[in-house]
This record gives C-alpha cells, sequence and structure tokens, in this order.
C-alpha cells in the first residue's frame, strides 16, 4: 500500500526544488505538482468506511459487480456487492449463502485490499 504522507511529503521536496527555476516552468510544474497532491487526497483509502449516503460503488466495465465488504446496521461486516442497476446488496450470510438486504441495511463498504503479492 501506498504511504500517502510520505508521497506528498516528496512531491512537497521536489516543489521547493522547483521554485528555483525560471517563473514559467516553475509555475507549470508547481501547478500540476499542486493538481497530483489533490489527486491522492481524493482517492478513496482501502482501510477507510465509505458511508452509503457518501456514495456507493461504482459499476465497472466487465460483466460482473465489485465485490466489497460491508458494515450492516445492526454491525456485522461481510462481502457483499452493490447492483447497481436494480439499487440492492446482495451480502453473504455467515454460512455463505447470498441474502437480499433492503437499501438501508447497508451503513458502510469499503473496496476489498489488493492480492497479497510475495516479495522476493
Amino acid at each position: 500500500m501506498i504511504d500517502e504522507k510520505k508521497l506528498i511529503e516528496k512531491i512537497e521536496r521536489l516543489e521547493n526544488i522547483v521554485c528555483g527555476y525560471s517563473h514559467i516552468v516553475s509555475n507549470v510544474c508547481a501547478n500540476l505538482l499542486c493538481e497530483l497532491k489533490d489527486f491522492i487526497k481524493e482517492q478513496p483509502k482501502v482501510d477507510e468506511w465509505i458511508p452509503v449516503e457518501e456514495r456507493l460503488p461504482e459499476d465497472t466495465e466487465e460483466d460482473y459487480y465489485q465485490t466489497v465488504i460491508v458494515t450492516l446496521l445492526n454491525g456485522r461486516v461481510a462481502p457483499g456487492v452493490y447492483k447497481n442497476h436494480e439499487d440492492e446488496w446482495v451480502v453473504e450470510d455467515e454460512t455463505g449463502a447470498n441474502e437480499y438486504m433492503f437499501h438501508d441495511e447497508v451503513i458502510a463498504w469499503m473496496p476489498l485490499p489488493e492480492p497479497y503479492v510475495k516479495e522476493d
């Protein structure tokens, strides 16, 4: 996972270096670096819950729905999918079977983490 704080610190160091160049070059670079910092801050964090009032999972280009982790109103955490076209949630129960949830039963969600990759 990317350490957002360290990445932004590196961008800010680069901004300081760029300030020593010509006015036009430094302004263009400073603007691009500022946009990059804003873009990084806007990205959803893998370990942060997203309230459903804030936004819902988006459709994917593929023929399947994006699996996410959800928190239910009763406090249970489970894998689930949001079917955008049907405006409904399908969540796995404790046995792994699918159960259809009313829209207000899912209160938050987060993307699944990236798969583990063994480092050589």
